[in-house]
């Protein structure tokens, strides 16, 4: 899609850096997957967070309704970012 600004995507609000949680990984992870690949100027091969967020959590119930609030997709991605790397820096159990 020529032209198409990414930050001009609204996606459902489904994580934030204050609630990074299993679950909500989970619901990243189906909203993110109602998205091609090609929406985001993407090759399929290369759009594996979708995937990868719901197989991180695939030991929670993932009960993905939609959101009351959408952000912009930027917004959502720095939102997972922020979490991943939150729950990598708590020691291993």
């Amino acid at each position: 899609m020529k032209g198409l600004k990414i930050s001009m995507i609204f996606v459902d609000h489904m994580i934030t850096p204050e609630h990074c949680t299993l679950d909500n990984f989970c619901k990243a992870g189906e909203v993110l997957s109602k998205y091609k690949a090609e929406t985001f100027g993407l090759d399929e091969k290369d759009w594996r967070l979708p995937r990868k967020l719901i197989a991180y959590s695939r030991k929670t119930t993932c009960n993905a309704k939609a959101g009351d609030q959408e952000v912009e997709f930027p917004q959502l991605l720095h939102s997972i970012k922020h979490c991943a790397q939150k729950e990598y820096r708590k020691p291993c159990a």
